[in-house]
């Protein structure tokens, strides 16, 4: 069994989750205590329509059904609303059993940045 996830420091809300579906390279939905969620990873900039995003989208559609455990930093968060954006929970996410989150796979793949582009 591989060891458990590599978890940012700070505090934060850690849960299970499953894939339901993939919106776009760095945005999915999960079914979270009975509830649909939108999940955007955090610090993963995927260009939206690109040939990654088409690509970071094909990778997460193979954890569609799977448990993925789902982290949501809430040190900076000065109240619910700060971990939402545009109805999406910001949070890093890892595929079970793996130590390599989805954001660091998409980054290492070269599909996305983990900073922000500037326009």
């Amino acid at each position: 069994m591989a060891p458990p996830p590599k978890k940012p420091a700070g505090y934060g809300i850690a849960t299970r989750g499953t894939l339901t579906r993939v919106i776009d390279g760095d945005t999915f939905e999960v079914d979270w205590f009975g509830r649909s969620v939108k999940i955007r990873l955090v610090d993963c900039w995927v260009v939206d329509g690109s040939d990654d995003d088409h690509k970071a989208a094909e990778f997460l559609r193979q954890f569609i059904a799977k448990s993925l455990t789902i982290w949501v930093p809430t040190t900076d968060a000065k109240n619910v609303f700060s971990v939402v954006t545009f109805d999406r929970v910001l949070a890093w996410v890892w595929p079970e059993n793996d130590d390599e989150s989805l954001r660091e796979a998409i980054v290492r793949n070269g599909w996305g940045t983990a900073e922000k582009p500037n326009k």
